[in-house]
């Protein structure tokens, strides 16, 4: 699967400033970069109302993306708290 970022996803990552949780980020993408399919990855959900939108739980975060065409968009990265006031 292709890869590839928005901006805010970019900015959500750069704000957080614990470096063990980019690094779990980083773990994560690459998971994403290796499966052939979304259902080889654990922790995925499809979004109710959202085509093309899934969520990826790790711990108490979560990672927003797009899956259109074979490319994986992630869009946002933030608390559960926060993520679906933003996402999508």
């Amino acid at each position: 699967m292709r890869i590839s970022f928005l901006s805010g996803f970019e900015k959500d990552l750069a704000r957080s400033k614990d470096h063990a949780l980019a690094k779990i980020v980083f773990q994560c993408i690459q998971q994403f970069e290796q499966a052939d399919t979304l259902d080889e990855i654990p922790n995925v959900k499809k979004l109710k109302g959202h085509p093309t939108a899934y969520r990826y739980r790790k711990g108490k975060y979560r990672i927003g993306f797009f899956f259109e065409n074979d490319t994986i968009i992630f869009a946002a990265f933030a608390p559960r708290s926060k993520i679906y006031s933003k996402f999508p």
